[in-house]
């Protein structure tokens, strides 16, 4: 069977039915994913040669609080300035979630103990699954303090003071980290 559309066009019933099927699957797949267009603008922000416009640029990217922003702010994590990297991990800190513990593992490694001791903070902010296994890994740091603050977070995370022994199933790794 055919059918005139517009202009005198035919359309076959078959056709008709593929074109439903396709509009029945449209309204019900998710949205397109749209890049947002100012994290894309923000991420060339943090190639400008001015510190403070780069820490500026961070600020913005913690605000968004997208995947994106996160990426963004990983990437901060590498700058040659310690004020950005800071402002970075300010930022990811007020950031919930793996992702932020993720990106927040990239300066644990670092050789400055006052950065991981701002990321070991930023952690126990963050508060992740991924968050207490990476600061589970900083128990073993070569830093006596930056093991005792990473225990002290992951007691406070379970409820339990560090020398609660019944509280804390992995209270023998906590009492030989400090």
């Amino acid at each position: 069977m055919l059918c005139a559309c517009g202009g005198g066009t035919a359309v076959s019933e078959s056709h008709l039915d593929r074109l439903d099927t396709v509009v029945t699957t449209m309204q019900h797949a998710p949205p397109p994913k749209v890049v947002d267009v100012d994290v894309v603008a923000l991420q060339y922000a943090l190639d400008d040669p001015n510190p403070g416009t780069r820490q500026d640029t961070i600020e913005r990217l913690g605000d968004l609080a997208t995947d994106e922003a996160v990426r963004g702010l990983e990437r901060a994590l590498l700058d040659f300035d310690p004020d950005v990297r800071a402002a970075a991990i300010d930022e990811l800190a007020d950031i919930p979630g793996d992702a932020s513990a993720y990106a927040l593992s990239i300066a644990l490694w670092n050789d400055d103990a006052e950065v991981r001791e701002d990321v070991i903070d930023a952690l126990a902010e963050v508060g992740s699954v991924v968050a207490i296994g990476l600061l589970e890994q900083s128990l073993s740091d070569d830093d006596a303090h930056l093991r005792e603050v990473a225990a002290e977070y992951l007691a406070e995370i379970a409820g339990a003071t560090l020398f609660d022994a019944t509280a804390w199933p992995r209270r023998s790794k906590l009492a030989f980290a400090v």
